[in-house]
């Protein structure tokens, strides 16, 4: 093995999986409701599961570099706070 190979170090992919999902947990807790309150609106998810439950799921199969992705574009795409 030549220095330039990269080295996958498993552990660091782990404690980032851990990382994010306590960042959706806490966002969900504490972030989430105050907001909520704030702008006076009370979403209401229009896919199932939950954007929160998604995020956790793909965080969780994919790996964090591909969760975020994903999470990002579905809720990009489903828009919680500029409803109609």
């Amino acid at each position: 093995m030549s220095k330039s190979e990269p080295v996958l170090n498993r552990g660091k992919t782990i404690e980032m999986k851990n990382i994010i999902l306590a960042g959706i947990k806490g966002y969900a807790t504490f972030i989430a409701p105050p907001l909520h309150q704030l702008l006076g609106v009370k979403t209401v998810c229009r896919n199932t599961p939950s954007c929160k439950a998604y995020a956790q799921q793909v965080v969780t199969q994919y790996g964090a570099g591909k969760g975020i992705v994903l999470s990002l574009r579905r809720i990009v795409n489903c828009q919680p706070y500029f409803t109609l």
